[in-house]
């Protein structure tokens, strides 16, 4: 059995929304924004991750609060991106394939539900964000 990896999953299922990508296309980032972008684009990474045990091990079920950042030249464009990205993320539950292998690799993801929210503009980039937490409910091994 393989541990998943969240990050490839968080990834696909963002691109999966074609409002999304019309504004991305897929300038979808883990961690940081690339230094010079000033496209709209979406910056994700794990704030912090949990897992339940139990008396024969790991339980398989692992909680992940995960930062979206939605940013834009404009408020408004980073607030509508965020609002895209809530409208795509808010409630999901379902399997996320991430790669062609046979048989696909994929997540099976629980839930995820906002946490929290707000949005800033960073002085150095001249770009706005708008930044919400979530938390990820998912499997983190595949039988």
């Amino acid at each position: 059995m393989t541990l998943i990896d969240i990050r490839p999953g968080i990834f696909n299922l963002l691109l999966s929304n074609a409002q999304i990508v019309a504004r991305v296309v897929d300038r979808v980032y883990p961690v940081v924004l690339p230094q010079g972008m000033t496209l709209d684009s979406i910056v994700y990474n794990r704030v912090v991750e949990n897992e339940s045990y139990h008396y024969v091990g790991p339980s398989g079920l692992v909680v992940t609060r995960v930062q979206i950042d939605a940013w834009s030249m404009t408020p408004d464009g980073a607030s509508e991106l965020g609002d895209l990205i809530k409208e795509h993320l808010g409630g999901f539950s379902g399997q996320v394939s991430y790669s062609s292998n046979s048989p696909s690799e994929y997540v099976r993801i629980q839930g995820i539900f906002l946490l929290s929210g707000d949005e800033d503009y960073e002085q150095e980039s001249g770009l706005y964000r708008r930044r919400r937490d979530y938390s990820f409910i998912y499997a983190d091994r595949n039988a």
